[in-house]
């Protein structure tokens, strides 16, 4: 499957679209308390946005005549599919108790390090990766400084460092497959993955001020957009892969 081209179907990409143009609206009535969504319906509504990114890469790889052998994007369905758990664990936003928040930073934890393998370790850009952990190293130390993490068990203490580290790592693969001379040629799939790695730090920086700092109007709805436009953006590079 090296350097195969796989062309981008926009309308396979209509079930998102559609799920998400359901789930904002709800989702902005259900967390100002307008109307009150059943837990159940409300992690459907929240996960079928992931399962119809999910549909999206099946589509790009398999067919019905048979499985094809393509580990990136078996890697970027894992991913997709330990999401959707850690959404359920997650819940709502509002009412995260301590073991389901555990619980759903390890999905996503795994999720990261199924994105991390598919995007490999070559080339390894050393510079990029020290100049991020130098940003890392500066945000973790503006979000969990001091005794921010000292009421919590320290599972969950240890687990928040995990996760910014693997994230981290998440990050740099990413931007590492990113090669300017072939985005001017109109190779974007890679480009894709790193805007993805950012809107999940965005995302995540969002969901730890809102836990571990204080709340802020409108954090729910920041968190869950730039949440799925990280997804999107890590489900396109699919569309064509090049080693």
């Amino acid at each position: 499957m090296a350097g195969k081209k796989v062309a981008l179907n926009w309308s396979q990409l209509v079930p998102f679209f559609v799920a998400i143009s359901i789930f904002f609206p709800l989702y902005c009535l259900h967390m100002n308390e307008y109307i009150t969504i059943p837990m159940k319906i409300f992690w459907v509504l929240k996960c079928f946005p992931i399962y119809s990114l999910i549909r999206f890469v099946c589509k790009q790889f398999y067919s019905f005549n048979g499985l094809r052998n393509d580990t990136f994007s078996f890697l970027i369905v894992v991913g997709l599919a330990l999401s959707s758990v850690g959404d359920i664990f997650l819940q709502d936003g509002k009412n995260r108790n301590n073991d389901s928040f555990f619980l759903g930073l390890l999905a996503f934890l795994l999720a990261h390090i199924c994105y991390i393998q598919a995007f490999k370790w070559t080339p390894l850009k050393p510079g990029l990766f020290f100049l991020l952990l130098f940003l890392v190293i500066i945000e973790t130390n503006l979000l969990f400084g001091g005794d921010v993490l000292a009421k919590y068990p320290p599972t969950l203490s240890i687990g928040v460092y995990v996760y910014t580290a693997v994230i981290g790592i998440m990050l740099w693969r990413s931007w590492a497959r990113v090669n300017f001379g072939q985005l001017l040629a109109g190779h974007w799939q890679p480009l894709c993955g790193a805007v993805g790695a950012i809107f999940f730090v965005v995302s995540d920086t969002i969901i730890a001020v809102s836990k571990f700092r204080s709340r802020f109007p409108g954090s729910g709805f920041l968190i869950m957009t730039t949440y799925y436009a990280a997804q999107l953006a890590i489900a396109l590079t699919v569309t064509r892969r090049v080693n």
